[in-house]
């Protein structure tokens, strides 16, 4: 496998390793450009790319069209600086302070929400069968 300078693994746009459309890697261990420059190695990227191979896969599996090629999409960032206290960065908008942690905390209090809905699953889960095509996924979050 070809790797980048930093030792990551140089991959196609469909996450995929050149040559081996059964192996997808993505998070921090995946060199993939878009629009000319690398993806960061953080968690937005990572959380997007788990998502596009998990879609990827099931779609393989079930003899459906791929999608097109995985496509970042920049949400903004939000950080809580202190008690009371954050920013928030999304487009052009950039907010600070107690406005910022307000609405840091009603994006926390939505994830958790949906999380104890169960709309969100708490961990990967695969449901493998003695019958489903054997796929191999290397995913770094």
């Amino acid at each position: 496998m070809e790797t980048d300078r930093a030792g990551r693994v140089r991959i196609q746009p469909d996450l995929t390793v050149p040559g081996h459309p059964e192996i997808f890697v993505a998070g921090d261990t995946a060199a993939l450009n878009q629009d000319g420059k690398p993806l960061a190695g953080v968690a937005q990227v990572a959380m997007q790319q788990g998502r596009y191979a998990g879609r990827l896969i099931h779609r393989r599996v079930t003899d459906k069209s791929e999608p097109r090629p995985f496509r970042y999409v920049d949400k903004g960032m939000m950080a809580v600086v202190g008690q009371g206290y954050a920013v928030l960065q999304s487009g052009t908008v950039h907010i600070k302070g107690a406005p910022a942690w307000l609405a840091w905390r009603r994006c926390t209090f939505c994830f958790w929400v949906r999380r104890a809905s169960g709309s969100i699953p708490a961990a990967p889960y695969t449901r493998a069968g003695p019958n489903d095509p054997a796929v191999t996924i290397a995913l770094t979050l």
